[in-house]
């Protein structure tokens, strides 16, 4: 078992499903049994009776939690331990191996057994939703405890001046009077400040000290109700926008290409198609979708050049993730897809995981955000700025590791999308770029080449571009209208990988009556060139129907 799966495993926020959650509820159920045993314990009569069958209990469930502690401390490490928690688990679980070294009375080991019963409050829901209300009314808790204690202390030391002349030897200083105030609050079970004022000042302040016990746990009492109402109105807004999600999904059903007859998740669904076939509100669908992890809304009129009079058309894209930044399929390919810019381009994310499924590439695709001043694309490294935030480092570093671990010559080919957005139509539909400058449409500049085995690069654009052509009739260039950038990414990449980019107009990716077998020849022609010793997957193997990504 990976410590991955154990984090998982151990991650209270975590909706568990099979086998973990019957380890989770095995958990509960020991902790309930070993609460139980505590109580049973106290009739003196049936524990001397049972006191075999308790002590082999006691020591099964001790070992299990010996166990769980010990992987939960793996996990977690330091932080683990230290958090509150951790402290409950540690302390209920191991001083009981102590016993067996030093002297410590059972009825102690009887006391630390019964804080088990604290562990079930990480796996009830409604600890939870109270601990979310504290932590979301923490900033006026802290305000309005702040406010009661420093009136407190001013009427305290009011206290003081009045009664001192009347009662010297019991006011005798100002903590008197402070020790006298604050029990109040808590009704002096102790009786440590049991002298009462006896000044008519002193009583009036001793009213106001009255008013303010009330306040001191009716304040915080109302805010925390309002918190409470709140957590459980998100907790409900959030149960429905999970389950508007899965209608939503279900809009994703795949479809058949009638070109190659193999199935494929729709690159989107209009806004009003889910609105019309899952009843659900415009409002319903915006909030599911933002509380989605794998669905997006985008802007269908972006996808068209400057100069169309577009008219804009909400629809809802659906996307695979497996990370913090997108995407990341390791397939073992020589060539792996990079597509920089999903999260910023529409359809973008679609075409390119299916360029990298049906030729058997390695994947990496950015689906996220992650800073909100950061570049829209990760194609553009803006390193002096500030943006290389983690998230993209591990993009860059994914898909260094892919290239590195190639069995062969290893090409990195990014996909973005062009003639679209604020860009001019060009006649060009595909965009090659190796390294070169804008209109250089040779292979002469082999200093800034990204690309080194010039004779196969070239044997394959020739290849692909001719069957664009062909069967098409798309046009294509090789940086007849895109130059490279110095801090362009395949730039900065290692260069022991062979890299270039294609820009592929949107009319290709988002509206071509035939796009899904365009991406077939594509993949195919790639798979010929750049990774022949493997074999490319059948046709066969994409016929599955199903709804959404899960290859």
């Amino acid at each position: 078992m990976t410590k991955e799966t154990l984090r998982h495993l151990f991650d209270d926020s975590v909706c568990h499903t099979g086998w973990q959650l019957a380890v989770r509820r095995a958990i509960v159920a020991l902790i309930a049994i070993s609460g139980l045993m505590s109580f049973v314990e106290t009739f003196g009569d049936f524990a001397m009776r049972w006191q075999r069958v308790l002590f082999a209990a006691d020591c099964v469930i001790t070992a299990v939690f010996s166990v769980e502690v010990a992987l939960r401390i793996w996990v977690g490490g330091r932080r683990y331990v230290f958090s509150f928690y951790g402290l409950v688990d540690i302390v209920s679980t191991y001083p009981f191996y102590l016993a067996l070294i030093f002297p410590i009375p059972y009825s102690a080991l009887r006391i630390l057994r019964v804080l088990r019963l604290m562990r079930v409050f990480r796996y009830m829901r409604a600890s939870h939703i109270l601990a979310r209300a504290f932590a979301s009314k923490k900033a006026e808790m802290s305000v309005s405890l702040q406010f009661l204690v420093i009136i407190t202390f001013v009427l305290s030391i009011m206290l003081y001046h009045v009664e001192h002349s009347a009662q010297p030897e019991i006011y005798s200083d100002g903590f008197t009077s402070v020790a006298w105030a604050f029990a109040q609050y808590i009704g002096d079970p102790g009786g440590f400040a049991d002298y009462a004022p006896i000044t008519f000042g002193g009583k009036l302040i001793a009213t106001i000290v009255g008013i303010l016990g009330i306040a001191i746990f009716a304040v915080p009492a109302g805010i925390i109700g309002s918190a409470f109402v709140e957590v459980m109105d998100e907790e409900r807004k959030a149960d429905a926008d999970n389950e508007n999600i899965e209608k939503i999904r279900t809009s994703f059903r795949r479809l058949q290409c009638r070109d190659t007859l193999m199935q494929h998740v729709p690159e989107s669904v209009d806004f009003l198609t889910i609105q019309a076939e899952k009843q659900l509100s415009e409002q319903e669908i915006v909030d599911a979708v933002n509380a989605a992890s794998d669905l997006r809304m985008r802007n269908a009129a972006s996808t068209y050049p400057r100069g169309y009079d577009a008219v804009p058309r909400l629809v809802v894209e659906h996307f695979p993730s497996n990370n913090e930044y997108g995407n990341c399929i390791d397939r073992g390919s020589n060539v792996t897809i990079v597509a920089t810019s999903c999260y910023a381009e529409a359809g973008l994310g679609w075409f390119s995981y299916y360029l990298a499924l049906f030729g058997g590439f390695n994947y990496v695709s950015k689906e996220f955000e992650p800073h909100p001043l950061a570049p829209r694309s990760y194609y553009m490294v803006r390193d002096t700025e500030g943006y290389v935030d983690a998230p993209m480092r591990k993009f860059i570093d994914d898909i260094e590791r892919l290239a590195a671990k190639a069995p062969d010559r290893p090409y990195v080919i990014f996909i973005l999308s062009a003639n679209g957005g604020m860009e001019p139509e060009t006649p060009s539909r595909f965009h090659f770029t190796i390294g070169a400058k804008k209109g250089d449409e040779t292979y002469d500049d082999t200093e800034n080449l990204t690309i080194k085995d010039i004779p196969r690069f070239a044997s394959m654009y020739d290849e692909l571009t001719a069957m664009l052509a062909s069967d098409y009739g798309l046009e294509a260039d090789r940086h007849r209208h895109h130059g490279t950038n110095k801090r362009h990414l395949p730039v900065l990449l290692d260069p022991r990988s062979e890299r270039f980019t294609m820009r592929i107009a949107w009319e290709v990716t988002t509206r071509h009556p035939h796009r899904l077998e365009i991406i077939w020849k594509m993949a195919t022609i790639l798979h010929r060139h750049f990774d022949p010793a493997r074999p490319m997957p059948e046709q066969s193997q994409f016929k599955t129907k199903a709804i959404g990504y899960y290859y």
